[in-house]
């Protein structure tokens, strides 16, 4: 959930968390499954994730959509790359690592 900032549950929305503020405004937000506390999130501006909880964000610029990034999915034969819809274009956005580096 946004507001002013991200928000998350792991206990079926009995209790939430702060995660921080992304640094750009989220359209879409994935949760990455093979990692826990790493989370993308897409809107305007591109692409940017947390590997720490919303601890800290980094706005990703290899391969990342200029514009707004309104729907993320991981690539499912291969965790290290996403795909990025943008202005009407398939981006691909690959992150070594399982995006502890892009």
């Amino acid at each position: 959930m946004y507001t002013d900032g991200l928000f998350g549950s792991a206990e079926a929305a009995a209790t939430w968390t702060f995660l921080g503020t992304p640094p750009l405004p989220p359209g879409i937000i994935l949760p990455d499954p093979f990692a826990p506390a790493t989370v993308y999130v897409g809107g305007i501006g591109g692409v940017s994730r947390t590997a720490d909880g919303g601890g800290s964000w980094t706005t990703l610029t290899r391969g990342s959509p200029a514009g707004q990034a309104g729907l993320l999915v991981f690539d499912p034969s291969d965790s290290g790359t996403l795909y990025a819809v943008a202005a009407g274009a398939l981006v691909r956005i690959t992150v070594s690592d399982g995006g502890a580096s892009c």
